[in-house]
């Protein structure tokens, strides 16, 4: 297992979970990242286990027809059903194409309605590695025969599910066998139990059984409602629940409201995103890229700025104006960097008025002293004097969210750009933040 995740992780996703059982014989590791590297993850995940585990000699509880025996590509945040379809057929040509392993497409990916259970493409492993996989048997790819020791693979896009296991203090099958029939008999009925798949399996190392489900449909059946029947159940057998156990991972979205777990996990949640930005900061921090300077007019760093903030949910209740000098001159200056700054300075604006207010930007040209000016004011409630010649240091903030480097950023790229950034402001009359860059093209290209 170790093996198999560490070749995950090493092609830069991200392994959340690997477990494994002894009873069961069977590994699950559940790891995530972008498309391309899910489908180097799976790749090398299969080239591992194709090297390591050889069906003709492998024994356990659980089902299976494949060394690395089924590969679920589920979608998250921004990626759709669709998305996941199209990754997981190129990861089951490409299994077969290198692997020379025989594929088939399952749940939202099969080809074919037959295809769609889990389970029933399974039972294909029943009639032994030497069978040919012809006519109907015949994979969605690879060649149509098990590979000798690693069997075949089921690849398909799926929606998310909770692996929730229940275990009984028995070593008697009997009772796990007749409580999973009867979650099967109520779902396929129709009475309950939706979306729940379950078998009865054996822990014999620990002279336990087990109810082993998959909750394909955590929103109409939670795991506590299986839990729930099964002790029903259990107790009506006479038997005493020994525990239970999730294999993988689960979302927050899938415990109950009522589940105290929820809590903690949204301040990991929390915790987690704010470390991101710490991090992202410091990186930008530190990065001290050298600019890449060309003609530049200030007046559409302004416009590009205030298009992308418009819309978010912190500028809600945030009116922001505009006077825009349409007679400055440009500068030389890295585009992207100068909309870095403005962007640091608008979001601290935003920042200090979280009731709402006005955000004012304004362009003009000094003619004296050669400079254009962006002047970036808000209505918010100002900054004591004592602390203003702080505001530049790194991790220096006034805000419980903040991580003191949007303002060091932009100082850094004004200094690189040999300009300069000056505050102005008073306790209840706002602040502004001014941008200050030379057009004197000898001194900036230095």
């Amino acid at each position: 297992m170790d093996s198999i995740a560490g070749a995950i992780a090493g092609v830069g996703a991200t392994v959340m979970d690997a477990s494994m059982d002894a009873d069961h014989n069977r590994a699950v590791v559940a790891f995530f990242g972008s498309a391309a590297g899910v489908e180097s993850g799976l790749l090398e995940a299969a080239r591992a286990a194709v090297r390591q585990i050889d069906l003709r000699t492998h024994s356990g509880e659980h089902p299976r027809f494949g060394a690395l025996d089924v590969a679920p590509v589920v979608p998250l945040r921004d990626c759709s059903m669709t998305d996941a379809v199209a990754l997981s057929v190129a990861v089951a040509r490409r299994l077969a194409a290198e692997l020379d392993l025989p594929v088939y497409l399952y749940e939202k990916s099969a080809a074919r309605a037959d295809r769609e259970s889990l389970a029933r493409v399974r039972k294909l492993g029943a009639r032994g590695l030497g069978a040919a996989l012809t006519g109907e048997c015949a994979p969605d790819f690879g060649p149509e025969a098990f590979h000798p020791s690693a069997g075949a693979i089921a690849v398909g896009a799926r929606g998310p599910l909770v692996a929730y296991n229940v275990n009984l203090a028995t070593p008697c099958p009997g009772p796990a066998h007749r409580i999973a029939a009867a979650i099967r008999q109520m779902r396929d009925a129709g009475e309950g139990m939706t979306g729940v798949r379950a078998l009865g399996l054996t822990l014999a190392s620990r002279g336990l059984t087990q109810v082993s489900t998959n909750v394909t449909q955590p929103d109409r059946c939670s795991a506590r409602q299986v839990f729930d029947f099964v002790g029903q159940r259990a107790a009506g057998e006479g038997v005493e629940i020994a525990e239970s156990e999730l294999i993988g991972v689960v979302s927050r979205a899938d415990l109950p409201p009522e589940d105290p777990r929820r809590e903690d996990l949204q301040t990991v949640v929390d915790e987690t995103l704010r470390c991101r930005k710490i991090v992202k900061g410091l990186l930008d921090f530190a990065r001290q890229t050298k600019p890449q300077k060309q003609s530049l007019h200030l007046n559409k760093v302004a416009a590009d700025v205030i298009t992308l903030v418009r819309n978010q949910a912190c500028f809600q209740n945030i009116t922001i104006d505009t006077d825009l000098d349409a007679g400055i001159p440009t500068v030389r200056a890295d585009a992207d960097q100068m909309r870095q700054v403005a962007l640091n300075i608008i979001l601290n604006a935003a920042d200090a008025m979280p009731q709402g207010g006005e955000i004012r930007v304004r362009t003009l040209y000094e003619p004296k002293t050669r400079q254009v000016l962006m002047r970036i004011s808000d209505t918010g409630p100002g900054i004591p004097a004592e602390i203003q010649d702080k505001l530049f240091e790194p991790f220096f903030t006034t805000k419980k969210t903040g991580t003191g480097l949007g303002l060091a950023i932009a100082y850094g790229i004004m200094e690189r750009h040999k300009g300069s950034l000056k505050i102005e402001s008073a306790l209840g009359h706002g602040t502004t933040v001014v941008v200050i860059l030379s057009t004197d093209v000898t001194s900036i290209d230095d």
